[in-house]
């Protein structure tokens, strides 16, 4: 009988970030976070409906954690990592997501991107939209 040995991330989602506006930024990101630790890591797709159009992944770590007072809320507070062998290339630089309630299914973000700009871009305020694969 095989060894099946068991798989430490339980929690994998698939994470839609977007303000709703056309033409602005969004974010899809897939993600999976150990629960016993927090470790979450994946990676982020920015997209923008502009000419020329922008479209760029950046693998995402970070770690997630809930709040215990008040309002049961989880945030996932993760950053960019560089990728590309460019210099300067587009990346997101840091990703906060705060769900409404315990492995959630909706909540707001706010990022940073650093695209072909001497200063980075900062997002606030963003719809998130959670479909989780698997949770605890």
């Amino acid at each position: 009988m095989p060894l099946t040995l068991p798989n430490p991330y339980d929690a994998e989602g698939h994470f839609s970030i977007t303000s709703g506006l056309v033409g602005a930024p969004s974010i899809s990101a897939s993600l999976i976070t150990i629960s016993k630790t927090g470790f979450t890591q994946g990676y982020g797709t920015v997209s923008q409906a502009v000419y020329p159009p922008l479209q760029f992944q950046t693998k995402l770590a970070g770690v997630a954690h809930a709040t215990g007072a008040g309002k049961a809320e989880q945030i996932f507070d993760l950053h960019g990592i560089e990728t590309s062998q460019l210099v300067g290339a587009p990346r997101i630089v840091s990703l906060l997501i705060v769900l409404d309630g315990i492995w959630g299914t909706t909540g707001k973000a706010s990022y940073v991107l650093f695209e072909d700009t001497p200063e980075p871009k900062e997002f606030k305020d963003q719809k998130v939209a959670v479909t989780w694969i698997r949770k605890p």
